[in-house]
């Protein structure tokens, strides 16, 4: 994602899924944006996709506690 300024990845070797996610955050600490890029099952990329849309608009401070 073009604008991207926070990346994590994450993997699960017993599984082989991969993910890999691009947040956006503006000044007000704000998620404006949230992209993905998974590699697995369909429920893999199901569950990041709903994780992405849940997240926009969220304030990153209270995000990942």
């Amino acid at each position: 994602m073009h604008g991207a300024n926070a990346i994590g990845q994450v993997g699960n070797a017993a599984c082989g899924d991969i993910m890999k996610m691009y947040l956006k955050i503006n000044e007000n600490e704000v998620i404006e944006n949230a992209k993905f890029k998974t590699f697995g099952c369909c429920a893999a990329i199901a569950s990041t996709d709903i994780a992405c849309d849940l997240i926009k608009g969220v304030l990153n401070l209270y995000t990942f506690e």
